[in-house]
């Protein structure tokens, strides 16, 4: 455990070096994430009653990360704001229930 808390730290400083050095295409990449995960959480809550095919989940995630990472390269201020809020949101949570359990993930919700 303590391994990989080293290891997630040391890729979170990565991903930040990267992104300051590499501005435009970082926040490319944070839409991008911030649009599978909506992608995701659309699908739970809103289509997985009627739609039980693995493939709508994948395309849905898939064309939501690319209109997540345009938006972002085309409003990078605006959604800067929001991306990081929702990433690290979704992000607190899933480690939250690792810890204390109890709460499904992704693939048991599907």
């Amino acid at each position: 455990m303590l391994f990989s808390f080293i290891l997630s730290i040391g890729l979170a400083i990565l991903v930040g070096y990267l992104m300051k050095k590499f501005f435009l295409i970082g926040f490319c990449v944070l839409g991008g994430i911030a649009g599978f995960f909506l992608g995701g959480l659309f699908f739970n809550v809103l289509l997985a009653g009627w739609i039980k095919n693995a493939n709508v989940v994948l395309t849905l995630n898939i064309v939501l990360a690319c209109v997540g990472a345009f938006l972002c390269f085309k409003k990078r201020k605006d959604l800067a704001i929001l991306t990081t809020a929702f990433i690290g949101a979704y992000a607190f949570i899933r480690g939250f229930s690792m810890f204390f359990g109890g709460f499904p993930n992704e693939i048991e919700m599907y």
